[in-house]
């Protein structure tokens, strides 16, 4: 194998005020998710790797609200579908999922890594669900007997989240999440369009885009366009094993990453998600002096105002 080297420069910044730290200032070659430090793509480990594995199959797509202006819910859901799994009605299994998923961030959004994820409260989890796992058959939700599942949020860079989208640049960012559902076939039919959901989401910050630099409409009502990017299922594993006494069944699956050969299930092709186009507010750069002069003229009225009312505050006793 070729080993990859990363190349990455620091360059400090000093003034009176402050510091700046500028991260891979003229020099980075690439810089990605895939190379952090103990970044493991297989998955679970598995001490034995002459067992032989069953092909698993799926695709990450998210959901845009409609709500939220610049500060909008990115909801995320993981489809997993198993060849080969098994169905003994009298039997309770137990399965264990590492799957990692990358989303691109373009110029245009942010995360915020400190909120980087959408947690739900409710008396039952006073601590928050930050992703859920669920099973369903032929699109419809399975009750599973119990579940866990588990999310983190790694940026393998600090994501600036005060530059325009004219001064940024694009980010991936990584959901590691691990699962353990434990399950039987008491409530549908069979194995049949039987499929694994993980579901989570994330807040996307829309940045302020660049002003528009003509009015020919081409940009009609000051709205320009911007493109929200897929996730990405990049690595899955799974294991299946029973619970039940007197069986011994322990299956690894692992996530085929030849998409355009592979079927989803049973014979329906893997359809990827397309893009999410949608339309944000800009300023016109022929304004610029107009905005400008009405900004200074507020602030200079606002400071006015707040050194009278000081002035007032100090003689009253």
């Amino acid at each position: 194998k070729r080993s990859y080297r990363q190349h990455r420069s620091l360059q400090v910044v000093e003034d009176k005020e402050k510091e700046t730290l500028l991260d891979g200032y003229k020099g980075v070659d690439a810089f990605s998710p895939f190379h952090l430090t103990g970044f493991m793509p297989s998955g679970l480990h598995d001490e034995d790797t002459e067992r032989s594995s069953f092909p698993l199959f799926g695709i990450a797509e998210g959901s845009l609200s409609n709500e939220g202006g610049m500060h909008r819910s990115f909801g995320q859901t993981v489809h997993i579908s198993f060849l080969d799994l098994p169905n003994n009605n009298e039997v309770r299994y137990r399965m264990k999922l590492n799957a990692t998923v990358l989303l691109p961030i373009t110029e245009s959004v942010f995360i915020d890594a400190d909120d980087s994820l959408i947690v739900e409260y409710t008396k039952d989890s006073p601590d928050g669900i930050k992703c859920r796992a669920k099973f369903a058959s032929k699109g419809v939700e399975t009750p599973t007997l119990e579940n866990e599942c588990n999310i983190q949020f790694t940026s393998s860079e600090v994501i600036d989240i005060e530059q325009p989208s004219f001064a940024s640049r694009q980010y991936v960012v990584v959901y590691h999440i691990s699962a353990s559902i434990d399950f039987d076939y008491s409530h549908h039919e069979g194995k049949e369009g039987f499929e694994l959901l993980i579901d989570y989401g994330t807040t996307l910050h829309i940045r302020y885009p660049s002003p528009i630099l003509n009015e020919t409409g081409v940009f009609e009502g000051g709205l320009v366009p911007i493109v929200i990017q897929q996730p990405v299922l990049y690595s899955a594993m799974a294991k299946v094993q029973c619970l039940t006494l007197d069986c011994s069944l322990d299956r690894k699956y692992i996530l085929q990453t030849d998409v355009s050969a592979s079927e989803f299930g049973t014979d329906k092709k893997l359809n990827m998600p397309q893009p999410v186009l949608i339309n944000v507010a800009a300023g016109m750069n022929a304004d610029y002096w107009w905005v400008t002069l009405i900004t200074m003229s507020a602030a200079v009225v606002g400071g006015i105002v707040v050194i009278k009312s000081m002035d007032s505050v100090s003689q009253w006793s």
